[in-house]
């Protein structure tokens, strides 16, 4: 509009992001991938997705708080650029962890490991529906964070940094309703964690608070695609 753009042919249907069908996982799609990366059977899984450098160090010190308290824990952590998939498993060995990349157990899935990287593309929307926790990266560095709108289709609990000014209309959406929290380092992750995953309450709260953003704000595609056959209409008569 401010442009110059005659008000009455603009229209704002939403975002059409709350429509994404794309990650959407059946029971058994959901059971195999557990199966391949060697997850089945662990608890809590702990998922990071979009992680950037500077990241990993701060979601190793808290994963390794969690799983002392929390045994059976398992981390998944898809880093935004896969290429760094060698120096996330080096770090990891640091912190005293055994890392595995998803590509190798895909092929031959083992256990033993406690972290998979995932060096693959175009898989995350599925995979977020494996985490029972999910941090969303680039947040805790000036990046700007990633789209929340991935692991919250599927009514997870989200954490994510102090910088999310990529995404500042989704996230002050799910952040003003609980749906996501935001922490600044790896002890209010560490604490941030805990409290959800040792009350259901929280827990279930989050993802119901989750999924009703979800569902209240579908239908910007329907919209679009009905004005634009309005306009088309319109045109061809």
């Amino acid at each position: 509009l401010r442009l110059g753009a005659d008000p009455s042919r603009v229209v704002v249907t939403g975002n059409t992001k709350f429509d994404q069908t794309y990650t959407d996982v059946s029971p058994d799609e959901k059971a195999a991938l557990l199966t391949e990366m060697g997850l089945a059977g662990s608890s809590p899984v702990i998922l990071a997705g979009s992680t950037h450098k500077g990241e990993e160090e701060i979601i190793f010190q808290s994963f390794t708080q969690i799983k002392a308290i929390f045994p059976q824990a398992k981390l998944v952590i898809a880093p935004r650029d896969i290429m760094r998939a060698d120096e996330i498993i080096n770090l990891a060995e640091k912190h005293n962890l055994i890392a595995a990349r998803r590509t190798v157990l895909q092929q031959a899935p083992a256990s033993g490991h406690t972290v998979v990287v995932l060096d693959t593309i175009g898989e995350l929307g599925k995979v977020y529906s494996l985490g029972d926790i999910v941090f969303v990266g680039g947040s805790l560095i000036q990046h700007g964070g990633h789209n929340i709108l991935e692991p919250a289709a599927h009514g997870k609990p989200i954490i994510v940094g102090p910088n999310m000014f990529n995404f500042k209309d989704s996230y002050f959406l799910f952040s003003n309703r609980g749906a996501c929290v935001t922490v600044k380092d790896s002890e209010e992750l560490t604490a941030q964690m805990l409290r959800i995953l040792e009350n259901d309450e929280i827990s279930k709260a989050m993802s119901d608070e989750t999924m009703a953003i979800i569902t209240e704000n579908r239908g910007a595609a329907r919209k679009s695609a009905l004005y634009l056959k309005e306009l088309l209409s319109k045109q061809a008569s």
